[in-house]
């Protein structure tokens, strides 16, 4: 019997300014599109089980769209107005958010979207067409099954008026609401697990490794467990570390806290071995005892970056071979499949509806394989455990990603010279204001940051997320009372 856990991540990294509004709307997008269709998919198949991570800086952010409406978000704010009343600014970069989905699975399916992307001057009527038929496009398949607002526009189809933007924001501003209700609901049935990560995603062991960052890693660890048990009633059992990061010292302070399991990836494992013997991978381990999920990186990137090209049933057919050829060789296999929850679907067609629907149908229907949550894998007894962890990530299991180039050292340098400062004025600084520096450290300790800093991943936004870096670090200064030093206004993403 194969015991298969399937790991869904969900995090978006905190996008407030310094006023307190979403300067990008990627939380609200993926909330109508992924956060509640995952969960509902599985949920189709009642006897089947999974784990969810949800991040503390989603789950703020979606309680920030509760309480505050629309208004919290600049896109949103902006897709509500008459167009005529945009600026010629305003109205380029609403539509650059517009022209950003993948063409082939979010705007061709909508014929006039397909006729409006990408053109370079819309009238008032076109542009609202436009602004519809994006937001159309984010729409889950929940929605599109279910609420009738949704259904209408997506049958009317083209001529869209203002009248229509405003019952569209309205149908899915109340939509968020019932999104962590139904994974709290999930979740005390027995079908899920829910897990949290440090607080703003930050690579724990590289706070650890720095004297000075030493009490915000801990902070960001509290914060998290506070928040989680302030949303789902109880403490949380597991942890996924920021980007699967892991060392020694962090393992001791999350048991410190009460986590029993965390999960990174299978390099980490080959490396804390010092063999690549796959037959180690399909076993419980635990280090300093704490149970370690180890993930199947092939299975993962499968369904992460492969299986979009392929029909559902194709991709569905050849994961399930691939289980049952490690089902073949090894005895009694706990296979642990951790991928992103949300940005994967963007790629697939009906956001990866078909995919899901055939995975979980055909998992239900398997008689060697039984689906278990991480919670129940971390109560397995462990075959042998591990003597040394090695230290690194999911990718290519170090930290280089965060690290190894000169704009991410730059980052770090801007932070430990803030941290050093911040020393020198604490003593003339009241608690309300150092409670206020403290979150904006811990803000920029995100792995978000450095991830986008240097030449290994593209993002047509990345000045944006420089800007929100630097900013916190300007704002600490402002809020010390002292004049910022000339290189926060230095945007890091020009240096070479």
């Amino acid at each position: 019997m194969i015991k298969l856990s399937l790991f869904w991540h969900m995090h978006q990294p905190d996008y407030r300014s310094m006023s307190g509004v979403m300067v990008m709307p990627w939380v609200f997008l993926h909330s109508i599109k992924d956060y509640y269709d995952m969960p509902y998919i599985l949920s189709n198949f009642p006897s089947l089980k999974a784990t969810f991570n949800l991040t503390p800086t989603l789950i703020e952010q979606l309680l920030i769209y509760e309480k505050c409406g629309y208004k919290c978000d600049l896109f949103l704010s902006l897709w509500k107005k008459d167009p005529f009343k945009l600026s010629n600014y305003e109205r380029t970069w609403v539509m650059k958010i517009c022209n950003s989905p993948q063409f082939e699975t979010m705007v061709e399916p909508f014929f006039r979207y397909a006729e409006l992307c990408g053109k370079e001057s819309l009238d008032d009527s076109e542009f609202i067409e436009l602004e519809v038929l994006f937001m159309l496009s984010w729409c889950g398949n929940y929605l599109r099954q279910h609420n009738e607002t949704i259904k209408q526009l997506i049958k009317k189809g083209k001529d869209f008026s203002l009248e229509d933007k405003d019952k569209l924001l309205d149908a899915l501003m109340s939509f968020i609401p019932t999104i962590l209700p139904f994974y709290k609901s999930l979740q005390e049935n027995g079908q899920i697990s829910l897990s949290t990560t440090p607080y703003y995603h930050p690579i724990l062991p590289l706070l650890l490794d720095k004297k000075i960052l030493v009490s915000d890693a801990k902070e960001q660890v509290k914060r998290a467990i506070e928040l989680y048990k302030e949303v789902f009633g109880k403490s949380p059992t597991g942890i996924w570390p920021a980007e699967g990061a892991v060392d020694k010292k962090s393992v001791a302070l999350y048991k410190s806290y009460g986590i029993r399991w965390i999960a990174t990836d299978e390099e980490i494992l080959f490396k804390s071995l010092g063999n690549k013997r796959r037959d180690k991978l399909y076993k419980c381990h635990h280090f300093n005892d704490l149970f370690i999920a180890f993930r199947d990186r092939t299975l993962s990137d499968l369904i992460a970056f492969s299986y979009r090209y392929w029909t559902a049933k194709e991709a569905v057919d050849n994961f399930i071979l691939h289980l049952r050829q490690i089902d073949k060789k090894e005895k009694d296999p706990k296979v642990s499949v951790i991928l992103d929850g949300e940005n994967s679907w963007e790629f697939y067609k009906k956001s990866g509806y078909d995919f899901l629907s055939e995975l979980y149908r055909q998992l239900d229907e398997a008689d060697d394989c039984q689906t278990v949550t991480m919670d129940e894998l971390a109560k397995e007894i462990p075959v042998k455990r591990l003597k040394r962890l090695h230290s690194g990530s999911w990718i290519d299991g170090n930290f280089d990603t965060w690290v190894a180039h000169p704009q991410k050292s730059r980052a770090w340098e801007l932070i430990y010279k803030t941290k050093e400062d911040y020393r020198h004025h604490i003593k003339r600084v009241s608690s309300n204001v150092r409670s206020d520096i403290t979150d904006h450290f811990l803000i920029s300790e995100s792995s978000d940051w450095f991830w986008w800093y240097g030449n290994e991943h593209h993002n047509e936004y990345a000045k944006e997320f420089d800007q929100l870096f630097r900013n916190h670090l300007i704002e600490i200064y402002k809020l010390m009372d002292v004049t910022p030093p000339s290189e926060l206004f230095f945007p890091i993403t020009e240096l070479k």
